[in-house]
């Protein structure tokens, strides 16, 4: 493991399925390729022209927050004993509203991560506050860094896992279709890395560009806002925002709030983090004889993200909601809001005191 000097292409990925030898090697190394130098060389002529020209140059601060993520996401990796890497700035693709829509075909979000593609695409309009867009960074590289498998056959290549998510193998998904399994889980673990290490992120990026000359308007606005976040009016915002519109959250969950109450934003997939911390609370509160903390648990489910070591939490869990229990946690959804009620309902009815 290489930690003074990582360099700017991932681990390859794990390959399954019934490809040949060569197939698999040639599948796994344009993986890596696509991480970096090579990145452009994937795409069509006319993709990539599209690509370029639509793209919205980044700003000192962007620049620098890709830098500074890529710094807090590698400390992690070493806490855990894994090879560190960085994102390439070329990665992180910041590009209009329009064309974010018609590539992911998805209204709801504002940020995608594609493992195939190894490239992270940020919607530019929809991310216009700087806290926005870099919170989204760090969201998005802490999904590009996760563990990685695929699953190639000479007529097909997917991913099978990404972070903890499992996919149904081809000779499953020919009979019941193709799933994806644990999809809330981990955006729920994703999301808690990410407010974890968000405050160290944005303090870490203003305190280096207050040192820079030559700052343009939005590496400005960046300071400017960041700084006034602790005033107080914003307090007494986040403070009315939690009370009257938010009862459930803490102000912790809040990634800004604008002037004259003019917007806010929040870190997402609540419902899930809710369900991830309550199966915390419990692992710990049934194994104090093995955990010192809450934190400690939790760490094995950061852990797993990056790993993909999935059995040990899995055994924990079954031992205190039961057999089949995990499963059930695979079958939370990162859209489906039913899916969050009926895990949580399924694992405080099948709860064992222990």
């Amino acid at each position: 493991m290489n930690e003074k000097n990582p360099q700017f292409n991932r681990p390859e990925p794990l390959v399954v399925g019934s490809a040949s030898l060569e197939t698999k090697k040639e599948k796994a190394r344009q993986i890596v390729e696509r991480f970096g130098e090579y990145h452009y060389e994937q795409f069509s002529s006319r993709q990539r022209t599209i690509l370029e020209s639509s793209e919205i140059k980044k700003s000192k601060c962007e620049k620098l927050a890709i830098e500074k993520i890529n710094e807090i996401t590698n400390s992690i990796l070493s806490e855990f004993k894994l090879d560190v890497f960085n994102v390439p700035e070329r990665n992180v693709h910041l590009i209009p509203d329009k064309l974010f829509k018609e590539i992911t075909k998805d209204e709801t979000i504002t940020g995608a991560t594609s493992e195939i593609m190894q490239l992270i695409l940020l919607n530019a309009e929809a991310l216009k506050d700087p806290m926005s867009r870099i919170s989204a960074m760090l969201h998005e590289i802490i999904h590009l860094k996760s563990f990685l498998v695929l699953e190639v056959h000479e007529d097909l290549k997917r991913v099978y896992r990404g972070g903890v998510t499992v996919g149904a193998l081809r000779e499953k998904s020919e009979r019941v279709g193709y799933f994806m399994m644990f999809g809330g889980l981990n955006e729920a673990i994703v999301t808690e890395i990410q407010k974890r290490y968000l405050k160290k992120c944005f303090s870490e990026v203003v305190s280096t560009l207050e040192k820079m000359s030559d700052l343009g308007s939005y590496d400005q606005f960046l300071i400017d806002e960041y700084h006034w976040q602790d005033s107080k009016e914003a307090r007494n915002f986040k403070r009315k925002l939690i009370k009257e519109a938010f009862p459930d959250r803490g102000e912790d969950e809040i990634v800004w709030v604008g002037r004259n109450e003019s917007g806010y934003d929040l870190l997402g997939y609540y419902g899930q983090r809710k369900v991830l911390n309550y199966i915390v609370d419990v692992l710990f509160k049934d194994n104090t004889d093995r955990f010192n903390s809450e934190d400690e648990v939790m760490k094995l489910f950061f852990k797993a993200h990056f790993d993909g070591k999935l059995f040990a939490i899995a055994k924990l869990i079954e031992k205190s909601f039961g057999e089949g229990s995990f499963r059930i946690i695979g079958m939370m959804s990162e859209k489906d809001e039913n899916s969050i009620g009926q895990v949580m309902d399924y694992l405080q009815k099948h709860r064992k005191k222990i």
